[in-house]
């Protein structure tokens, strides 16, 4: 992260699961803002845990925003702009 800071002051991630806490972690203490992430899908109980992770990370001073969605799925139904 101290590479990331020297060159950025803010970051987004992508989903609240997987390696999410720990880079909201790192980057609070680089001082590094961060829009973190809710990756949602077809899947109700992964949603569900995407969720509550996301929620959780409200709290930290590090998140600035939160970014519901997910790109992949727009895409598909996007067939004009993605054949």
């Amino acid at each position: 992260m101290p590479t990331l800071a020297s060159i950025t002051d803010y970051i987004s991630t992508y989903s609240s699961t997987g390696p999410a806490a720990a880079i909201i972690q790192t980057a609070a203490a680089a001082h590094v803002c961060v829009a973190s992430g809710i990756s949602l899908g077809s899947d109700p109980a992964a949603n569900a845990k995407e969720m509550a992770a996301g929620e959780q990370f409200a709290a930290n001073s590090a998140v600035h925003s939160i970014i519901v969605g997910n790109e992949v799925y727009s895409f598909r139904f996007w067939p004009p702009f993605f054949p």
